[in-house]
């Protein structure tokens, strides 16, 4: 019976005095000062890591979303404990909507572009 394919290989290696060293290279195996992470990058395409952005970049989205909630639910507490003056276009009536667009606009800006930012797009 013939000779399995492995023992094959480990016998012939044996024969001609080389070593037999594992695949991918180990890192003890590659010449100093090599990069052994740029390496794997290149031979498995995958990207660069992005840099992580500094702590401080999220604060101002995260302000502005918790300006336009608090706007909104000032917004609705307002509206439901306003005394009914039985006009429609009341001073009153457009200041709560005004009040309650701006919160929706600010909660929805501050994610967008929190999102942006996440996703690396500056």
């Amino acid at each position: 019976m013939p000779e399995p394919v492995s023992e094959a290989v480990s016998d012939a290696i044996a024969e001609s005095g080389a070593e037999a060293t594992p695949f991918p290279p180990s890192e003890s195996s590659l010449p100093a000062g090599s990069d052994v992470e740029a390496m794997r990058r290149t031979i498995f395409g995958i990207p660069e890591p992005r840099p992580k952005p500094k702590p401080g970049a999220y604060g101002p989205f995260v302000l502005l979303g918790g300006a336009g909630f608090v706007a909104f639910i000032g917004a609705v507490i307002w509206a439901l404990h306003a005394k009914p003056t039985g006009e429609v276009l009341a001073p009153l009536n457009i200041a709560v909507v005004a009040l309650g667009s701006i919160g929706i606009l600010c909660v929805a800006s501050a994610v967008y572009f929190l999102l942006e930012k996440l996703a690396g797009r500056d």
